[in-house]
């Protein structure tokens, strides 16, 4: 059986549903609703850039079309309480009062520099029953990677996840944190409106700083981040993403609608804000007399790109001169600010016949 993961348009719905139903058939049919409602309202709220749908697909017939797992994430910004329970009944009704939880890829840009942001998990499944035990512990590990994988890259403060008691214990596993006040206040309510032998779902939460605190955990691995270094703009970063998926200029050209001789023009742009910032990530590029093809400038800027995914996340303004003067402003404040403080030191001990060289009456 062979897997690959892609991500989820509104048209994979009824698939995703079948699967809740199968994973939770003591409330398939009322998680299915939930998801029918949120699926709907992330596409009229026209967010892609703040939904993560993905789809885990096994071949079938010698194609793939079989959908075995899926997640559906959302990231936000401020305003989401850690302890809140029931997260998708939660988030739909936030939507039914036309609060818009989840900016666009543009509006993430400012947080995912600044603040962090937060990443929901309110709904996944994974075929439970059909499969083999093998073929299902493939599945799942092929989609703990692929979530992963995809998450990379952002500045992430907290994830909350929302569970069914059956796989709790595994997600606790993972890393994710639970209250035993959420959790008995969450079964007492689902009990009492389905009935003790219905399913129950139950948050969980994990922040950066208790990731911190128990490292090495598969949650932890969503709080790595790093600060991008160059400025790529919005569709330098799309032919970027495009490229590291092995596509030509020429599927490049018709997959972003514009001529070749534009991926080209990016491309140029792209090189020369690479080697005006790190000039040795592409060796030989600066010699004189340098004759190093694109092809294999592209080749050492993409291997970079694969191990710092940061450089393709949304920055708010990242093509406004503006943004990136304050931030040199604030890099060239917080230098002198240091320059400041071990200035003061340095006094401080002079007077205190500390300095180098006249410690302990050494002259």
């Amino acid at each position: 059986m062979e897997i690959r993961s892609r991500r989820a348009d509104v048209a994979d719905f009824e698939n995703c549903g079948s699967l809740t139903r199968s994973a939770y058939p003591c409330c398939g049919y009322e998680r299915c609703n939930q998801l029918r409602q949120l699926w709907e309202a992330m596409r009229w709220e026209n967010c892609q850039g703040g939904a993560v749908p993905l789809i885990i697909e096994a071949s079938e017939c010698g194609g793939f079309g079989q959908i075995v797992a899926f997640s559906f994430s959302i990231f936000m910004g401020e305003g989401v309480c850690s302890g809140q329970t029931g997260l998708t009944p939660w988030v739909n009704d936030q939507f039914s009062r036309g609060t818009r939880l989840t900016p666009n890829s543009t509006q993430l840009g400012q947080p995912n520099y600044f603040s962090g942001l937060s990443l929901l998990i309110p709904s996944y499944a994974w075929v439970r029953d059909a499969l083999d035990a093998d073929s299902r512990l493939r599945i799942v590990n092929f989609l703990i990677a692929s979530f992963l994988r995809v998450h990379t890259g952002y500045n992430i403060e907290r994830v909350i996840v929302e569970s069914c008691e059956q796989d709790l214990h595994w997600l606790m596993r993972c890393g994710f944190r639970i209250s035993g006040e959420a959790w008995s206040e969450q079964r007492k309510k689902e009990s009492r409106q389905r009935g003790a032998s219905c399913c129950n779902f139950v948050t969980l939460s994990l922040t950066r700083n208790e990731a911190l605190m128990e490292p090495g955990t598969l949650a932890s691995f969503l709080f790595i981040y790093n600060r991008p270094r160059f400025r790529f703009k919005l569709n330098e970063q799309e032919l970027l993403k495009e490229a590291l998926a092995g596509r030509t200029d020429t599927e490049i050209s018709h997959r972003l609608n514009v001529t070749l001789s534009t991926v080209k023009k990016r491309w140029t742009r792209i090189y020369d804000e690479v080697i005006s910032v790190d000039f040795a990530l592409i060796p030989h590029a600066v010699e004189q007399g340098s004759s190093i093809r694109g092809k294999e400038k592209r080749r050492y800027i993409l291997g970079y790109l694969r191990h710092h995914p940061e450089e393709l996340s949304p920055v708010k303004g990242i093509n406004s001169e503006s943004f990136w003067n304050l931030l040199d402003g604030q890099d060239r404040a917080s230098s002198l600010a240091r320059e400041k403080r071990e200035g003061q030191s340095e006094e401080w001990n002079e007077q205190h016949g500390l300095s180098l060289g006249r410690s302990n009456g050494v002259h």
